[in-house]
C-alpha cells in the first residue's frame, strides 16, 4: 500500500499538525504568561514554580488514567461541573468532535510546564536597566513589554516553540491511554499510526517507511523554520 492512499496515514498526519500548532502555541503562550507572573512575586516565586511544574513531573500513564476518570461521561469531575452549572454531562472522549480537543487540552496540561522553565529563565534573564528605563521615559506596562521585552525574548520564544514541536509532533501516550486513536480516527495521530503497523498488523517494512517520511516532514518544517528565523535576525 502507497502512503499517499493510505487513508490512516493521512488522518494520522493531519491530526498531528492540529495537535502540535494548537497544543504548542498554547504550551508558549500560557507558559511565557506564568514565566511573566512568577518573575514579579519576589520571594514568593519558589512556591509557585514548585507547583507549576508539578504536571510534568507525573509519569504519562498516571496522566492518563487521571484524566481518562475526569472525562469519564457518567462520574468524571468534568461532567460534574459542567451539571452543576446546567450545562449537562459531555462525551468528551467519545465525540469524534470533541475528541481531539480533549487530548489536546491533556497534553498542554502535561507540557505547559516544560515552556514555562525554558520561558522563566529567559524572562530572568532580562536586561533590568532598559526596563527601567524605559518606565521612567513614561511607558506603559503593555507598551514596555511589547516594545522591549518582547523583541529580547523573541529567540527563547522561538526555540521553546521548536522545542515543543518536535516533543508534540511523537505524541503517543495521551492518544493510547485516552482514546486509542478513536472514535473512528478522530484522534489517530503519526506515531499511534506507526505503531499499529509495526506491532498490531505487524508490518515493520511500511512502518518504517511511514517512520523515515515523518522524520523527511520533520526535518523540512525545522529547516523552514530556522531560515525564516535567520533571516528575520537578520
Amino acid at each position: 500500500m502507497a502512503l499517499g492512499s493510505d487513508a490512516l496515514f493521512k488522518a494520522g498526519i493531519l491530526n498531528t499538525i492540529i495537535l502540535v500548532v494548537f497544543a504548542t502555541t498554547a504550551q508558549v503562550t500560557i507558559g511565557l504568561m506564568l514565566a511573566l507572573a512568577c518573575s514579579r512575586v519576589g520571594h514568593r516565586s519558589r512556591i509557585y514554580r514548585t507547583l507549576f511544574l508539578l504536571p510534568i513531573l507525573i509519569p504519562g500513564i498516571i496522566i492518563g488514567a487521571i484524566w481518562r476518570l475526569m472525562y469519564n461521561y457518567q462520574f468524571g469531575v468534568v461532567n460534574q461541573i459542567l451539571d452543576l452549572v446546567g450545562l449537562g454531562p459531555v462525551d468528551w472522549l467519545g465525540s469524534s468532535s470533541l475528541a481531539l480537543m480533549s487530548v489536546i487540552i491533556v497534553d498542554i496540561w502535561h507540557w505547559t510546564p516544560f515552556s514555562f522553565l525554558l520561558l522563566l529563565a529567559a524572562v530572568e534573564a532580562l536586561p533590568k536597566d532598559v526596563s527601567e528605563a524605559a518606565q521612567i521615559d513614561g511607558a506603559s506596562k503593555w507598551k514596555e513589554f511589547r516594545r522591549i521585552s518582547l523583541p529580547l525574548l523573541w529567540p527563547a520564544i522561538f526555540t521553546t516553540f521548536v522545542f515543543r514541536a518536535i516533543i508534540a509532533f511523537k505524541v503517543f501516550d495521551e492518544v493510547y491511554l485516552l482514546t486509542g486513536g478513536g472514535p473512528g480516527t478522530a484522534t489517530e495521530v503519526i506515531s499511534f499510526t506507526i505503531y499499529q503497523r509495526f506491532f498490531i498488523q505487524d508490518n515493520p517494512g511500511y512502518g518504517s517507511a511511514m517512520s523515515v517520511t515523518v522524520i523527511f516532514i520533520i526535518a523540512a518544517v525545522i529547516a523552514v523554520a530556522l531560515t525564516r528565523q535567520r533571516s528575520r535576525s537578520q
